[in-house]
């Protein structure tokens, strides 16, 4: 029988430690980097920390919006047909 995916012959448990140690290498790698970067920044320059953390959080927030639109227009369209309903 063949398999449909190539990743159907690994075990989901397999996949998931190997995510898992990917994603901490990943931070482990990333963290290093930006330690070791830092350390040879000249004092006078800082980190873009807040324009980083504002775009995030209006990211977040356009996501939100969008998201409680989309329930608010289900929940009416919900409250009509219930309404309707004889």
């Amino acid at each position: 029988m063949p398999l449909s995916q190539p990743l159907d012959q690994f075990p989901l448990w397999a996949l998931f430690i190997a995510t898992t140690v990917a994603f901490l290498l990943a931070v482990e790698v990333g963290f290093r980097m930006g330690r070791y970067r830092r350390s040879r920044r000249a004092g006078d320059q800082k980190p873009q920390v807040g324009s980083v953390m504002a775009a995030s959080l209006a990211l977040l927030a356009f996501f939100l919006a969008f998201t409680f639109s989309m329930a608010d227009s289900r929940f009416d369209d919900r409250k009509k047909l219930v309404l309707e309903e004889p």
